[in-house]
């Protein structure tokens, strides 16, 4: 077995980053900097509260902000909100700031209901202590999980639009 070299080029000294002067100044580019000719941006208008009606959703305005080439709404109208972020509406544009602009350009009819819980702190704690969980509470978890899901076939959508 070789024995450890008397002089070393790296361990024990100094080295002078490359990328070092270019990420202090704000010179570095990063992936997020950098959009590629033809990529679109996507965004999801979510709901503010936890339960609501959504009566009507109006994509007019949002279709005709500058650089939007897709603009969806979730369901057909009208359709309950059942919980806090549910997805009511998606937007494909050629810029982040474009999207947002839409997202804000989109008129709904709602009607905030009022908040239900479906179980509490108490019930929460059986189903990580592994104790037999009600019927009722594994729909909802379930329903949960088919929702989340939804967002995967929304931009699935989008793309389709495209």
């Amino acid at each position: 077995m070789p024995s450890w070299p008397a002089e070393t080029k790296y361990i024990s000294h100094s080295t002078q980053r490359v990328d070092g002067e270019a990420k202090v100044t704000g010179r570095a580019r990063y992936s997020s900097d950098i959009q590629a000719e033809g990529w679109l941006y996507g965004m999801i208008l979510r709901s503010k509260w936890p339960s609501a009606k959504i009566l009507s959703v109006n994509l007019d305005k949002a279709r005709q902000v500058s650089g939007i080439k897709a603009a969806v709404v979730v369901r057909d109208m009208p359709f309950t909100i059942r919980f806090y972020g549910e997805e009511i509406a998606a937007v494909a544009g050629t810029s982040k700031q474009a999207c947002l602009d839409a997202l804000r350009a989109i008129d709904r009819d709602d009607a905030q209901l009022g908040a239900d819980v479906a179980f509490g702190v108490e019930q929460l704690s059986e189903f990580t202590t592994g104790q037999a969980v009600p019927y009722w509470q594994r729909v909802v978890v379930d329903e949960a999980l088919h929702i989340a899901d939804n967002a995967v076939d929304i931009c699935r959508g989008l793309a389709d639009l495209v």
